[in-house]
């Protein structure tokens, strides 16, 4: 009875672990107009920003709801809410934990400064040793990028004017897929057979 229930615990724990897991950075809780925060600056050097326990380097956040005019001109919206990460002066954006540690990062959503468009390199690293990375081209409209980079402790972005918005880390958003739901279901339904007929 004992190694039922936990077989049946282990089982709901792999199903929904993933989700469990997830956060999005959307940024909406590190911005103010035009800035993250008074260590951000417009003098060329973006020094960068926390959101949602993570840090972003060389970065600020802007305000894309079109209230504050300059920036906004020809940039269109965040990706959601009112606020996406920029990494102004073509610099490079590092993405880590605050406080240190190890991470996952499952997408991200970009789109180029103004309409610009470019080619965008991701490389996920750990212990400063490159354990995966992606290249993608990026316009003026927001694309999806999947990573699926697990067990990293930085992730650098660079090239060209771009925004970032919407990353999904630490843990996978994907709705489980129907056969997996059914095998899932199929199994629960076998144990409860069995203890009916142990019972």
């Amino acid at each position: 009875m004992q190694i039922k229930s936990a077989l049946l615990g282990a089982l709901l724990s792999l199903a929904f672990s993933g989700a469990a897991q997830a956060s999005l950075i959307n940024f909406e809780d590190a911005g103010l107009p035009g800035e993250a925060t008074a260590t951000a600056t417009w003098d060329g050097v973006a020094q960068g920003f926390n959101s949602s326990g993570f840090h972003f380097s060389n970065a600020d956040v802007l305000d894309l709801s079109g209230t504050v005019p300059w920036w906004t001109t020809g940039v269109g919206s965040a990706h959601s809410g009112n606020y996406a990460g920029f990494n102004d002066w073509n610099g490079a954006i590092t993405l880590s934990k605050v406080g240190g540690g190890t991470f996952s990062i499952q997408d991200f959503w970009t789109a180029g400064w103004q309409g610009a468009s470019g080619t965008l390199t991701i490389t996920g690293l750990l212990n400063d040793q490159t354990v995966d990375s992606e290249v993608v081209a990026y316009n003026g409209t927001w694309q999806d990028v999947v990573l699926n980079f697990s067990q990293v402790d930085r992730v650098v972005f660079s090239g060209g004017l771009f925004f970032v918005d919407d990353i999904t880390v630490n843990g996978s958003t994907q709705i489980p897929e129907p056969t997996s739901v059914l095998l899932l279901g199929l199994g629960l339904a076998g144990l409860a057979a069995s203890r009916r007929k142990n019972a």
